[in-house]
């Protein structure tokens, strides 16, 4: 509504024009349909709301009232109560008899502004998809491929679960197939969500191994150079521990469930003087 875009300077302009034809119909006071004509032009415009026109006193407070709410409201609906009570007010000072009631002329002005806003946002639409009768150059159909292919190497660095969503499984294909349009579409919707993806997946990220206090990373050694480096040049290999563990265990489990025989003694014992007893 308030960009420099030829439409919606057409826009603008027919909005006026409507509004005015509306308040004439309505017979609103041409006071309060220059206020209000004015006010929304210049925020249509981001002027300063009726900055140097003159009002009557009479129309301070729904001045007042309104900016309380916002110009912006307007074309929400909201719209101060102010307005309602100004026009019962003038329409009963008004001697020539009428239909119209503050009521429905309000009702009336915002279904102006809202058919105007619908026109403009469909206007907008065609304009943007209209489709190009000459069609897209060659340098410019090419500079669109290579961005699209450009967002598709960075399929590895998003989240796991847009790997499968935001990307073309044949991309080839999509190229030799899609129109210029859509694949300006889609560099338009997927390019900002890829990015935002890559950036998410950074987050979460967490830190090296190599970054824990007292990990140490070292040259594998082969047995031989290990225990050279280890304990200097020794002829004989060191064990493993399992290997010491069973050389040094193995003999004693063994003496352990080993049977000793036991002496035998004499059922005859001698006396002292050597004779059987």
């Amino acid at each position: 509504m308030q960009c420099n875009n030829p439409i919606s300077a057409e826009f603008r302009s027919k909005l006026q024009q409507e509004l005015t034809t509306t308040c004439q119909t309505c017979s609103m006071p041409d006071t309060l349909t220059e206020i209000l004509t004015r006010a929304i032009d210049d925020w249509l415009h981001e002027r300063p709301i009726l900055q140097g026109a003159a009002t009557p006193d009479c129309t301070h407070e729904v001045i007042a009232a309104q900016t309380r709410i916002g110009w912006s409201g307007v074309f929400k609906g909201l719209l101060s109560k102010k307005w309602k009570k100004f026009l019962e007010y003038e329409y009963e000072k008004q001697e020539q008899p009428h239909s119209f009631t503050a009521s429905r002329t309000l009702a009336l002005l915002l279904n102006t502004i809202w058919s105007s806003s619908l026109q403009l946002w469909s206007n907008h639409l065609d304009n943007i998809h209209q489709p190009d009768i000459a069609g897209p150059s060659p340098d410019k159909l090419q500079d669109m491929k290579v961005q699209i292919r450009t967002l598709h190497a960075m399929k590895p660095l998003v989240l796991a679960a847009h790997r499968d969503q935001y990307f073309h499984h044949d991309l080839e294909t999509y190229l030799e197939t899609a129109t210029f349009n859509q694949m300006k579409t889609y560099i338009l919707n997927y390019s900002p969500a890829i990015h935002t993806s890559i950036r998410t997946a950074q987050t979460l990220v967490g830190p090296s191994i190599l970054t824990f206090p007292g990990f140490h990373r070292s040259r594998r050694l082969d047995p031989q150079t290990r225990n050279q480096t280890l304990h200097g040049q020794r002829e004989e290999p060191i064990h493993h521990k399992h290997s010491r563990w069973k050389s040094s265990a193995a003999p004693k489990f063994r003496a352990f469930f080993t049977p000793h025989p036991q002496p035998q003694t004499n059922p005859f014992p001698l006396s002292p003087t050597g004779n059987p007893e």
